[in-house]
């Protein structure tokens, strides 16, 4: 059976009705047409039960289309760099293609700082191409390797217990290979890092959204 098309839907999506007193005005319209006083005897009221129905219906589609987007907490970001970690972040790309689930955890990763804004114009996805390159220098003698992992790792120890000696050591970690990342035209890997240590520095780094930072 066809599911019946909601008379209003197409004037929310092509937003002739973008608001409550929009949905409301089309529905007197209608509705005088419609109404069993109205109209034809022939009519049983049944045209003018649907509109109502339709009417209520669209009403939650308003709703929920000016509902905010869910704000992702620093637990999400930090769980998600956890996962990440735990799938072996970076992975060597000659093996990449062997873990699906990384795949998946790298593209969730990705939309939660699309959401956020946080690195704009650069990508998580720019980030672990820009990693994985890195990585494959060989983990012997890359000492720059090394030293991202240590704070990939850290990381997540910091925000389950953040010691003062663990921040310290992050800060100065990052400060010592920051040059070297954009020597070596890392940017996208740049500027997650910084934006992570921002959040270090003053726990305000996974406030800013797309919106701007917060104003606290």
């Amino acid at each position: 059976m066809k599911a019946r098309n909601n008379t209003f839907k197409p004037l929310i999506e092509s937003h002739r009705i973008d608001s409550y007193e929009d949905l409301r005005r089309y529905f007197r319209v209608l509705a005088k047409r419609l109404h069993p006083d109205s109209a034809s005897e022939l009519d049983d009221g049944t045209r003018f039960r649907i509109l109502v129905d339709d009417f209520e219906d669209a009403r939650l589609m308003l709703e929920q289309a000016e509902e905010p987007p869910r704000k992702i907490s620093r637990e999400d970001i930090y769980s998600a760099i956890w996962d990440l970690e735990a799938c072996g972040f970076p992975l060597d790309s000659r093996v990449r293609k062997s873990f699906p689930l990384y795949e998946k955890r790298i593209e969730e990763f990705d939309k939660m700082l699309k959401t956020y804004g946080a690195i704009e114009p650069y990508t998580f996805r720019q980030v672990e191409a820009e990693l994985n390159a890195l990585r494959d220098l060989g983990i012997v003698d890359n000492p720059l390797f090394g030293v991202i992992r240590m704070i990939l790792y850290n990381l997540v120890s910091w925000h389950l217990e953040p010691k003062r000696f663990t921040k310290v050591a992050l800060l100065r970690w990052y400060a010592d290979i920051e040059g070297e990342l954009l020597d070596r035209h890392m940017v996208g890997a740049k500027a997650f890092f910084n934006w992570l240590m921002h959040d270090i520095e003053n726990g305000r780094g996974l406030q800013i959204l797309k919106t701007g930072p917060s104003p606290h």
